[in-house]
């Protein structure tokens, strides 16, 4: 299949060779943050990374023996989303009210390197660029951005959750994302 975004009712393998577990759309507060992280500061309003939204059968892998069976297992139609206002009990707690855990620290850090990537991608896109307004809007976007995912990070760092026993994951981690950081902030001052 295609790149894009695919939401499944279940885990669905014969997707995992060509698409990342972004997580569960009921915990969306968190798909919410990952696909924030791939939103585009440069080029319009299109992601640097192909995205699309489109609905997937959660069939179980033996059904789906090729790629083709699998293509044609999709549906050929477009979904249509209708939203309508629901009747909400007062004892209810409807999806957007319900409170989410506190993302842990691993997953802070997979949005923090899912953020890295798309813009390392723009900084490509905008080497290919030629001067412009534009271009310096966007390197000045780039700019605040990489400053925000340095800011988190070192809140994580202050908070100590990167270093200390049993961590050294993380610690590599963290130091890991730290020298993305830098790299793109010294390509994006090259740019300026």
């Amino acid at each position: 299949p295609p790149p894009g975004l695919a939401l499944t009712l279940g885990p669905v393998r014969h997707l995992d060779a060509t698409h990342d577990v972004l997580g569960p759309v009921l915990l969306g507060r968190r798909v919410v943050q990952r696909l924030g992280a791939l939103a585009p500061l440069v080029g319009g309003p299109a992601p640097a990374k192909p995205l699309s939204l489109r609905a997937v059968p959660s069939a179980p892998v033996e059904a789906l023996p090729s790629a083709e069976a699998a293509s044609d297992a999709l549906p050929r139609e477009p979904v249509i989303l209708k939203t309508a206002p629901a009747e909400v009990p007062a004892d209810s707690r409807p999806f957007l009210l319900e409170e989410t855990p506190e993302a842990t620290t691993t997953e802070e850090l997979e949005v923090m390197g899912t953020d890295l990537d798309t813009r390392d991608a723009e900084v490509q896109e905008l080497k290919q660029q030629v001067f412009s307004r534009e271009r310096q809007e966007a390197v000045a976007a780039l700019d605040s951005r990489l400053a925000a995912v340095s800011q988190r990070l070192q809140d994580l760092e202050a908070r100590g959750v990167l270093a200390g026993e049993g961590r050294e994951q993380l610690e590599m981690q963290g130091g890991w994302l730290k020298e993305r950081i830098r790299h793109l902030v010294r390509l994006t001052r090259k740019l300026q």
